[in-house]
């Protein structure tokens, strides 16, 4: 077994971003847990260990425009965001700053996450839950009207749907259950006279 080194630690945690300031503060007993905000009402829990904002920590709270810019942020999970601020402490610590290719091709990067996407459900399920409970869609009865963009998407799913089809049928020939049963198909004919031959000699 080869022995490791760990070079540098990145935290990203209730207690606050950051390894030092998250260690000195577990070791004081102060708590990562915190009432649950507005958002998540529809919930059964009150609290919840949640990554503090910069507005509800000023020491430890988490920002993630140091990192990615805003434009960016909307198209990755948080998760990530959490990942990138966790890596790039651990290599800061590690003072590794690869300044060739040949060193970037010696750096690894190895995340270890545990429900990543639980963030992802939980965001969906914010979304849906309250839509539950209105037992109807705001449109009445008959006076919801498709709009150009979801004609085109419909039609075209329906149009590649025909299209893979035929692709299937000019390359894997269709064969109907009946016609294999009889034998009355070309190719299984085709290939029944040549097993006959074979069999009485015909064929060398």
């Amino acid at each position: 077994m080869r022995r490791i080194v760990v070079t540098g630690v990145g935290l990203v945690s209730p207690l606050g971003c950051g390894s030092e300031l998250a260690w000195s503060r577990l070791i004081s007993a102060r708590s990562g847990l915190a009432a649950l905000p507005e958002w998540a009402a529809v919930l059964p829990a009150r609290v919840a260990g949640i990554v503090p904002t910069k507005a509800n920590d000023a020491d430890g709270g988490f920002d993630p425009d140091l990192l990615i810019p805003p434009k960016d942020q909307r198209r990755m999970d948080r998760f990530i965001l959490f990942a990138l601020a966790a890596a790039s402490e651990a290599i800061a610590q590690a003072a590794w700053i690869p300044s060739d290719a040949h060193s970037m091709e010696r750096t690894a990067t190895v995340i270890a996450s545990c429900v990543v996407v639980v963030g992802m459900w939980l965001e969906r399920f914010l979304i849906i839950v309250p839509s539950l409970s209105h037992k109807g869609t705001p449109y009445s009865w008959g006076a919801y009207l498709p709009r150009w963009p979801e004609i085109v998407i419909f039609s075209s799913s329906f149009a590649a749907m025909a299209l893979l089809y035929l692709l299937f049928s000019k390359f894997i020939p269709i064969i109907s259950i009946w016609e294999m049963k009889v034998g009355e198909h070309p190719d299984i004919k085709v290939a029944a006279e040549v097993q006959e031959a074979e069999a009485a000699g015909e064929l060398v």
